[in-house]
Order: structure tokens, then sequence, then C-alpha cells
């Protein structure tokens, strides 16, 4: 069992630090160009900047690893003996890859896609490496297609109220200040330079699915700590047009109309990671709002890893269920072994 991840620099190493991103520009190379030099280029600056800032490294390799083993014990308790569960990354060590073409004794392999919009830089990376190591990765099982389980935006919906309650001071009924609820997104391109549409699959319409189904599941609270709910993203805004509105332009437009605070999830996000605790608290921080609070992912909460563990136990019943994204290739199936 594998939870496959993205994967980030655990320290201020400049050398980590650039091997993670030009890992990240790599992947994004096979679907846009992107010259090996400008990679390195722009990933050692990035690494460079990292150190200067005094950023002491992201956690989304730890939260990623706590999620495998809260994992591990929540299978064990469901099917009765140990499921050993690993973490690894596309971008950063152990990867993924390596992993895939290791030879295992085990008959099946679950690969958990720990990305909830699935697109060709996502779950697209696990099942393209499974591809590439052929008839011997058939086994595998890919478990993707997050954005798309109302199981899952339930469990969202309840994290996030739940987390909001939670606040310090926070009372359970609704505020006299102007509140809003907005939900973070990964930004994607939506049109390259030349003004067309992206010629690979980005996630965009799973990310429209996802936090319309959020948006409508939390709106149906009867009495939530908000007015408004919000969908907004985190762009990179380079190499074209991305996905609009962004997290400040929606900021901008609440403070306009008078909210004074604003609850923010980072709800395609399943760990806190360097965007989360770097770019969102710092547009946040510096922001129109004068209370923006940034909601916890949902890291290992035991909500979320039971979820977790009901879905792989799901996916070891019925292997070939709808567990994959469609527009991901597929292995050529083989016998499996006795």
């Amino acid at each position: 069992m594998v939870l496959a991840g993205h994967g980030e620099g655990e320290s201020s190493s400049i050398l980590e630090q650039w091997q993670v991103g030009a890992r990240t520009l790599a992947h994004a190379a096979e679907v846009m160009r992107l010259p090996l030099p400008l990679r390195w280029v722009i990933s050692g600056l990035g690494a460079i900047r990292k150190r200067l800032s005094g950023w002491a490294g992201s956690p989304h390799n730890r939260w990623t690893r706590a999620q495998a083993a809260a994992l591990a014990r929540a299978l064990e308790a469901r099917l009765g003996e140990p499921v050993p569960v690993r973490a690894a990354f596309a971008s950063s060590e152990p990867l993924f890859e390596e992993l895939i073409a290791e030879s295992h004794a085990a008959c099946r392999r679950v690969f958990v896609s720990m990305t909830p919009s699935d697109s060709r830089l996502s779950c697209g990376l696990l099942c393209r490496a499974l591809v590439e190591q052929g008839a011997g990765a058939a086994q595998a099982v890919v478990l993707a297609r997050l954005w798309d389980d109302p199981g899952f935006v339930e469990l969202n919906a309840a994290h996030v109220l739940t987390s909001c309650l939670a606040w310090p001071g926070q009372a359970q009924t609704r505020e006299t200040p102007p509140t809003a609820l907005v939900l973070a997104l990964h930004g994607t391109l939506v049109r390259g330079r030349d003004g067309r549409p992206p010629g690979f699959h980005t996630g965009q319409a799973e990310k429209e699915h996802f936090s319309a189904a959020l948006r409508f599941a939390l709106a149906s609270e009867p009495a939530p700590p908000w007015h408004e709910v919000h969908a907004a993203y985190l762009n990179h805004a380079v190499g074209g047009t991305w996905t609009q509105p962004t997290v400040q332009a929606v900021l901008d437009e609440l403070s306009a109309r008078g909210f004074r605070r604003a609850w923010v999830f980072a709800c395609d996000y399943l760990v806190e990671s360097a965007e989360i605790r770097g770019e969102l608290a710092t547009t946040l921080a510096d922001g129109p709002i004068p209370d923006a609070r940034l909601l916890p992912c949902l890291n290992d909460s035991p909500l979320f890893i039971d979820f977790l563990a009901a879905r792989v136990q799901q996916a070891l019943e019925m292997p070939e269920g709808p567990w994959r994204c469609d527009p991901c290739p597929r292995p050529l199936r083989s016998e499996p072994r006795p």
C-alpha cells in the first residue's frame, strides 16, 4: 500500500529544495515547453529564495507519513492483519516511480493518489509510471477520483464545520460580523500563451465539480458560522491564463462588500504544504480581511483516515471498480500470480 503524494522539501537545504523543484518542473515539461536550462535556473533561484527567507521546510511529507501510519493501524483493525503502508512522492524521496519498479511478493499493490482533483500532473504521473513498468504493474490498483466521491464531499463539509466551531472563542451561532467561507483550490492552466486550451488533462473540470458539490453541502448546513461560501484558486500564473477567481481577488471583493471575517479552507489539499503555510498564509496575513482564519487540512484526522480505510477495503474487495481517473492510461492486464 502506497500513499502517493506530490512531495516537497523538508528542510532549508538548497540541494534538497533544488532537487524537488527540478523534479516538479521535469514533470511539467512533459506537457508544456520548459527547456532544461530554464528548469534548473528556476529551481535554483527558488531554492536560494527559500533559504534566504528563513523557510524551515515543508510539513507536506511529514503529514503524509503520519497519514500512512494512521491508515496502517486503521486497516489492521478492519482486516485483522497487518497491512504495510508507505508514503512515496512524485518529486521528493522516496519516489513512487522507484517503488513501482521494485519487485514485490504481494500479488496486488494499492496506490492511493493523495490529490483530490485528478489531472495529468497528479494521478496521471502515477498511472504513467505504472504503464511504463508494463505487465508487471498490471495488478496494481490506483485509487483516485476523490473529487467524485459524495462521501469525500460530506467528510470535507463535516471537517470544515467542526474546525470552525473548535476555533478558540468561536460561538456556535452566526456571528454579527459579516463572515465568508473561502474554499481554496490549486489553480491550473486554462489557456496557453497562444490562447488555446492546454493539450493535456488539467483537472479543471474535476475541481469545478468538487468545489460546486462542496459549496452545496456547506450551504445546506442549518446554522453555519458563515454567511456566504466562495471558491477561489491559488495560481502559479505562468505560461498563460489560469483559473479564476484567485484567493486574493475574492478577499478583495469580500472586503469591498463589508466582510470583516473569512474562514479559509484549502479543500484541494489533503495535507499542509509549502503553498498553504507560505503563499496562502501570507495572502491572508497581508490581505484586506482583518480576521482571516486558515482552517487545518484533513491531515491525519480520524474522520479522514477512517474514510480512506473504508475506501481501500472496498478497492481490495472490488479491484476493478471505478477507482481510476478516466483519462489516465491503464497497464496491460496479466494473469495474477498464484
